[in-house]
């Protein structure tokens, strides 16, 4: 079995689309299993600021504005 069959597959196990729905959606998520399985349950990926310590948001102010 190839490897798109088997995310199909596993698609189609956690969601109702069928086999043309399953490949347009891997094909919009590029071949992401779960983000597909998000989008079905109606889940948003947020983007994660990452935690920045005092002195990195300091130097970072100083960069930007000079």
């Amino acid at each position: 079995m190839s490897d798109l069959q088997e995310k199909i597959n596993i698609v189609k196990r956690q969601t109702n689309y069928d086999d043309e729905q399953a490949i347009e959606k891997l094909k919009e998520f590029d071949n992401n299993i779960e983000n597909v399985i998000r989008d079905y349950n109606g889940i948003s990926q947020t983007v994660k600021e990452p935690t920045l310590s005092n002195n990195q948001k300091i130097f970072k102010t100083i960069r930007e504005y000079f």
